[in-house]
């Protein structure tokens, strides 16, 4: 193995004394809601002249025209169905919901109608389709989002865009969510940071979740036409904790980050706070963190105790769920070993390295390729160790140029190398 091959490891550590129970850390901080102050005034009439016109007389009030020949597939929604324990053919179902939606012109049962014919059947999609666009051009909000929805997913962006910018003018906040994603990108409308501000601050006053995860990333990376702000950053992760849920935990890793490391004269670390974010992240399975974990019990990080069980059993955790920098720690663990933990296994090692590189990790392609250079967990391949340490080398991977300019002077040249801060350890980022 080359040198520093986990340079990151902490030189005095002993592998522990098997598995630690996570109960044992201190209780997590209940992290309440901090007001935020919007701090821009929605212009309404900024969105009414990027939205497209709209044909008032013939649908409903605050509607936008969609034809039949509009259709969308509805490819993603309709694989939201939901398992539900019932004897009830499919048909009856059916049956029954058409008579609850002859019997009223609440547009809730009439959404529940379109969407179970769209999420559950492929022959009763146009049907629902016809009840979908009946309700939206009657202004429902939730079926013009639905809608908008779906042509997204069709990357059908201007007829996306229409529905959620009709429903967005009407302070939906799911849509203004969309506007502001659409105007950042520029899908469906011309590119406009202004408007995208707004409408994503709108939506996070309003209690989007997602709005406030995108609020509190513009403020801390500066982005948006704003400056970088942790101290507004941190607002607006705040109350991204207070509803954090499984689809929404990545507010609480961010705050935990920031806490780990601080930044001064805005916020000083604070290890304790950082750790039971960093735990109530795992709880919700958002996999960066069980990454971050693993990494604090195998290195000792916010207080953690050194324990080679936990961090590999945690690492497997991260790696189950598919996420390669977890495959490319376990790969570190098995290369090298734990006597009494982990068994040392070069084949497994590579198998793992591979896997990871398959997810287009850099430093996992320059491990790969030295795997095949020196022939470990592998048979030796000089032509795929240069294949693999060309493309790191596209993707930034300083080593893997060094490495080439060693092995093959007349490839390199043609190459960019990207500087990096500092010197990754072999199998960790």
């Amino acid at each position: 193995m080359p040198p520093g091959f986990r340079p990151e490891a902490d030189p005095q550590f002993q592998p522990g004394g098997g598995r630690k129970s996570l109960q044992n850390d201190p209780p997590q901080r209940i992290v309440t809601p901090t007001p935020v102050q919007q701090r821009v005034s929605f212009d309404e009439q900024e969105l009414l002249k990027e939205a497209p016109p709209l044909d008032a007389s013939q649908h409903g009030e605050g509607s936008v025209q969609v034809s039949d020949a509009d259709q969308p597939t509805f490819r993603t929604l309709s694989r939201k169905q939901t398992v539900q324990v019932t004897q009830v053919p499919f048909e009856q179902k059916l049956e029954l919901y058409r008579e609850n939606a002859n019997k009223t012109n609440d547009p809730r049962v009439l959404f529940e109608y379109a969407r179970f014919c769209i999420e559950n059947s492929d022959t009763h999609k146009a049907e629902g389709f016809q009840m979908l666009r009946k309700i939206a051009s009657g202004g429902y909000l939730e079926a013009m989002h639905y809608l908008g929805q779906a042509f997204e997913d069709d990357n059908n962006y201007d007829l996306a865009y229409a529905q959620y910018s009709t429903a967005a003018k009407r302070a939906h906040p799911p849509s203004c969510y969309k506007v502001g994603c659409f105007a950042e990108n520029g899908y469906g409308v011309k590119t406009n940071l202004r408007l995208s501000l707004q409408m994503y601050t709108k939506a996070a006053t309003a209690g989007d979740k997602d709005a406030m995860l995108r609020l509190g990333m513009a403020e801390l990376k500066g982005e948006l036409t704003l400056k970088k702000d942790v101290s507004k950053a941190i607002k607006w992760f705040k109350r991204g904790v207070a509803v954090a849920d499984k689809e929404h935990a990545e507010p609480v890793y961010q705050l935990a980050r920031i806490y780990e490391d601080g930044s001064p004269p805005d916020v000083y670390p604070d290890k304790n706070y950082a750790r039971s974010l960093l735990l109530e992240a795992c709880q919700l399975d958002y996999v960066p963190a069980i990454f971050r974990l693993a990494q604090c019990f195998e290195y000792g990080y916010l207080g953690c105790p050194l324990d080679v069980a936990e961090s590999h059993r945690l690492y497997q955790v991260a790696a189950s769920k598919g996420d390669a920098e977890s495959k490319l720690a376990l790969a570190g663990w098995y290369m090298t070993g734990v006597e009494g933990y982990i068994p040392k296994d070069e084949a497994k090692a590579f198998q793992l390295t591979k896997q990871a590189s398959e997810q287009d990790l850099p430093h996992a392609m320059y491990a790969l390729g030295f795997l095949y250079e020196k022939g470990v967990g592998v048979e030796p391949s000089r032509e795929d160790a240069l294949k693999l340490y060309t493309k790191a080398a596209e993707k930034g991977e300083d080593r893997a140029l060094k490495r080439l300019k060693e092995l093959d002077p007349s490839a390199s040249p043609q190459l960019q190398q990207k500087k990096k801060k500092g010197l990754m350890s072999f199998f960790s980022k």
